[in-house]
């Protein structure tokens, strides 16, 4: 009996010792493996110039990791965002940036895929992996960040650790030329301008404006004319004929159409009796490489008239020559002074816009200012008419002009009406 335990003894220390082999000859191979595993010692960018990125738009990150067999996935590869400089849309109400609140941080780089990267037939190149990214951005905003790829690997410990690249490269993010450019152009032009000498024909202006974007430090960012190398305009009834593109104002934010006053329609819509023609049409702005860049369909509308002529007013120069020492004898113009019929209901909203007025034998009070005849000192002899007018003007100024300092005036339309006075007892 005794001696049946010592062999059930010993044969349960024997398998005792040979699980303890075991265990212990698994867990050196588990640590062999362990030390076996490739471990990620650096990582290198290949494309550090700066990249220009429309928000949503995706763009590729070439780089390359040292040991080269370390695998990298779309699971252990982000964009480590070493600085950001990002500037913001300005208010229009207020010419203050939006708030920046909406922006928290620039963690809007998101990581599609992660793939080997390959030559130009197709060959895998060792080591090398291109990151398949994408801006996804949903504030109207500019930003200039310094990125670097950064990849998470385990060490021979177990521990998640991370490695940023030695190098690193700028990524633009840019709003789309929608959201930066407000191109549009007065709701109404008069087709001739009166001039103090002459008459002209008056062109039709479209604005290109550009918003500006603000940073923390008060600089200031803006699309950049000079992308447009070209435009057009296409006509939604084939009225192209009646209008030339002049385009030598397009790096500072305008072009114009200029009617072509050759062609006999003009002739007869002045001869007509129509308040109005309207024309619809598209802008096509190109760039460098030919490529359409943006369209923007716009309508406009030319009045035909541009001078009146009221019926004459009465000056008594009896009651001129009884006025007391001092006085002055004043007519009011103001009900011929609304036969103008300018008003930014008619223009529309012009982002910039001014006005300015010539005359004759007419003055403004600068209180009240109504427009008034002086008889006192215009008025003529008895049975003469002495003639006055008054032209009102409203013109706009392109926003590539005033960024260079210049200042240069477009009209977009011109009234005037003439007021006859006739010196009787």
């Amino acid at each position: 009996m005794k001696r049946k335990l010592l062999i059930v003894s010993w044969l349960g220390f024997l398998t005792g010792m040979c699980l303890s082999f075991f265990s212990c000859t698994k867990d050196l191979k588990d640590d062999i493996q362990d030390l076996q595993k490739t471990v990620l010692t650096g990582i290198v960018m290949l494309d550090t110039d700066t990249m220009e990125i429309l928000k949503g738009e995706e763009f590729k990150i070439r780089f390359r990791v040292n040991p080269s067999g370390f695998q990298v996935s779309k699971g252990n590869f982000a964009l480590d965002v070493l600085k950001s400089d990002v500037y913001i849309r300005q208010k229009e109400d207020e010419g203050k940036a939006e708030t920046r609140a909406s922006y928290i941080n620039p963690l809007y780089y998101e990581c599609l895929s992660v793939e080997p990267d390959k030559n130009a037939s197709g060959e895998v190149l060792d080591g090398q992996w291109v990151a398949h990214m994408k801006a996804s951005v949903d504030v109207d905003m500019v930003s200039f960040d310094h990125v670097a790829p950064v990849i998470s690997y385990r060490d021979v410990n177990g521990k998640q650790q991370l490695i940023t690249a030695t190098s690193a490269c700028v990524l633009n993010i840019r709003p789309t030329v929608e959201e930066c450019l407000h191109i549009y152009c007065p709701q109404a032009q008069t087709l001739d301008f009166l001039g103090a000498e002459e008459t002209s024909t008056l062109p039709y202006v479209v604005l290109i404006d550009h918003y500006y974007y603000q940073n923390k430090d008060g600089k200031y960012w803006s699309y950049d004319y000079n992308q447009f190398t070209d435009a057009k305009v296409v006509f939604e009834n084939g009225e192209g004929a009646l209008f030339v593109l002049v385009k030598n104002r397009l790096n500072r934010g305008g072009v114009f159409l200029e009617p072509n006053m050759l062609d006999t329609k003009w002739a007869d819509f002045k001869n007509s009796d129509r308040e109005y023609i309207d024309f619809n049409f598209t802008l096509q702005l190109f760039g460098k490489n030919e490529e359409l860049i943006i369209e923007k369909p716009l309508s406009m509308r030319y009045y035909r008239i541009s001078s009146y002529t009221a019926e004459a007013k009465e000056v008594s120069l009896t009651e001129v020559d009884n006025m007391p020492d001092g006085s002055y004898y004043t007519i009011s113009i103001e009900d011929e002074r609304k036969m103008l019929g300018i008003d930014e209901d008619k223009v529309g909203k012009l982002a910039r816009r001014g006005v300015s007025y010539q005359k004759r034998n007419l003055f403004q009070d600068p209180d009240t200012k109504v427009w008034s005849f002086n008889a006192s000192f215009f008025a003529g002899d008895l049975g003469e008419t002495v003639e006055s007018f008054l032209s009102c003007s409203i013109y706009t100024t392109l926003l590539g002009d005033q960024d260079a300092g210049e200042l240069n005036f477009y009209y977009v339309m011109t009234t005037k009406v003439t007021v006859p006075f006739l010196s009787v007892e």
